[in-house]
């Protein structure tokens, strides 16, 4: 018996085994032990939920409404099956592409219940809430089984109501000031920054409603960290330097240890997208976690890394949005933030980029993100040029970027320092830009200088290339070398040009710099 007829010799099957079964992941022994382990919950998730979206491809298909109506549902029915069950007289010729033929059957033994307890279920006592993913299904099946038809999955929206114009928010809640709302967003940083340490940080403040890096926390409670890299023991260690480093009393430990919930998923399936019909959507595993947290909802929950609960680059922005759609579930379903923890790219890691597209791979993430942070490292230099603070002995720099916050006004970079396990913001001195700039370009122009006594002929490109050593970016040399040129201190010159060889070749020079023999300043100079 394979696999996929398996499946219909259960009373029941959870949404993983289905999701597994239809991406051919499955075997026969996983499948058939997987009912005495079910729920009352996953029986009724797959009563109603599978029935209903069955009865749909079944009325598209032809299916006569009131021969359904008479009939028990059976599920999915395999090609292969050696010993199917009986079909309906009648079937239609098609099969339901190469996976199975879905059809109402007579009442073979062992099946689901018939199709009318369906109704039984519309009558219990219980209150739907909005992100209930059962919420109006039962109705549904219920009313179809009383004559009603089958309600369409798309219908055209209610005018905007009174009572809706005047409660509609801006924003949704907000849970770190300027920093963090419950939506979709995504963290950006090189490996080996320190990205998972700063975020179990951050979870610590916000379960206990501390401010971070001196924004208020508006929003205090649970934090979820789902981990597919680090194992739950490395989390937790890391957890207790903090809350040690901290100083917190024994009842803000108890507050940590109980807020911040750790899901170790490194040495298990953690995709939560999948490819089926050669589009990369949702899977299963999202309604997972949705109802795993719903009697106690987080106000954040953290996928780290990112790229280990997609499908991979094969299908680079495909691969994102799917990421982003299920994050959005999430959201919608407990009302929480939801932060992927993301790799940045190697050109956006060597040259420092700070910017929304500093991610590894495509730009979907940035683009379906409601929040963008990307944290980089700074050298002693850079820190106290960018700050005009010192680092001390065993102080790393950090700056954490905010290139896009769809909920308030465009905020500048935080400036952090690393002690050990603890972080601490650190307020820029006051700068003078136009200082700043005349800086830079003095040490361009010393760079040129340099360049022509040393017999090279400098142009915009190479002094680029030669930015990093120099502790500037492209940025930097880029602005300068425009300053200089304006305020004619540097000029375009034409190279001398070696005998038989090439066209004009033109160089960055020191304007009205001596020369001898045509030969850059200071190389043959009287």
């Amino acid at each position: 018996m394979g696999a996929r007829a398996a499946l219909v010799r259960l009373v029941g099957a959870a949404p993983p085994v289905l999701g597994a079964v239809l991406a051919g992941m499955a075997d026969d022994h996983r499948l058939l032990a997987i009912d005495e382990a079910l729920s009352s919950r996953d029986r009724e998730l797959i009563r109603v939920g599978f029935a209903l979206n069955d009865v749909r491809i079944l009325l598209n298909r032809g299916v006569d409404p009131q021969k359904l109506r008479a009939s028990r549902y059976r599920g999915i029915v395999a090609d292969d099956d050696p010993d199917p069950p009986p079909l309906d007289p009648d079937p239609p010729p098609e099969n339901w592409r190469d996976i199975a033929t879905i059809e109402c059957l007579d009442s073979p033994a062992g099946c689901l219940p018939p199709i009318e307890s369906y109704k039984d279920l519309a009558a219990q006592d219980r209150e739907p809430t909005p992100a209930d993913p059962l919420a109006g299904k039962r109705e549904a099946l219920a009313a179809f089984v009383a004559g009603a038809p089958i309600p369409a999955e798309f219908t055209y929206p209610a005018p905007i109501g009174a009572d809706e114009w005047e409660r509609a928010e801006l924003a949704p809640p907000c849970i770190v000031d300027r920093l963090l709302w419950a939506d979709v967003g995504v963290r950006v940083a090189p490996g080996g920054m320190g990205k998972t340490t700063l975020e179990v940080f951050e979870a610590a403040h916000i379960v206990l409603g501390r401010p971070l890096f001196g924004l208020p926390v508006r929003r205090p409670g649970p934090v979820l960290i789902i981990t597919a890299e680090d194992s739950r023991q490395i989390l937790v260690a890391r957890l207790r330097e903090i809350c040690q480093d901290l100083e917190l009393t024994a009842a803000e430990v108890a507050m940590v240890m109980n807020g911040v919930r750790i899901a170790d998923l490194s040495a298990a399936p953690a995709k939560i997208t999948c490819v089926l019909e050669d589009v990369v959507t949702v899977n299963h595993r999202v309604a997972e976690i949705i109802d795993a947290c719903r009697p106690h909802p987080p106000v954040l929950v953290v996928f780290d890394p990112a790229i280990s609960f997609g499908v991979g680059e094969r299908r680079v922005n495909d691969a994102e949005q799917a990421l982003v759609e299920a994050g959005r579930r999430i959201r919608a379903a407990l009302g929480c933030a939801v932060k992927f923890i993301h790799h940045s790219g190697q050109v956006s890691a060597r040259e420092k980029l700070i910017d929304q597209y500093a991610g590894r791979g495509g730009t979907a993430f940035a683009d379906g993100c409601r929040m963008v942070h990307v944290l980089q490292s700074l050298t002693a230099d850079e820190f106290a040029r960018e700050t005009g603070r010192t680092l001390d002995d065993g102080e790393t720099g950090l700056i954490l970027a905010r290139p896009k916050l769809s909920y308030c006004p465009p905020q500048p970079p935080l400036f952090l320092v690393r002690r050990g396990y603890l972080f601490r913001a650190v307020e820029p001195a006051g700068r003078d830009p136009g200082a700043e700039l005349a800086a830079v370009c003095n040490q361009v122009e010393q760079l040129i200088g340099e360049e022509l006594r040393a017999g090279r002929y400098p142009t915009q490109r190479s002094l680029e290339g030669m930015a990093k050593s120099c502790n500037l970016t492209r940025d930097n040399v880029r602005d300068a070398v425009a300053n200089l040129r304006a305020a004619g201190r540097i000029a375009t010159m034409q190279a001398p040009r070696p005998e038989g060889r090439g066209g004009r070749h033109d160089y960055l020079g020191l304007f009205g710099a001596r020369t001898a023999n045509r030969a850059p300043n200071g190389k043959n100079a009287e």
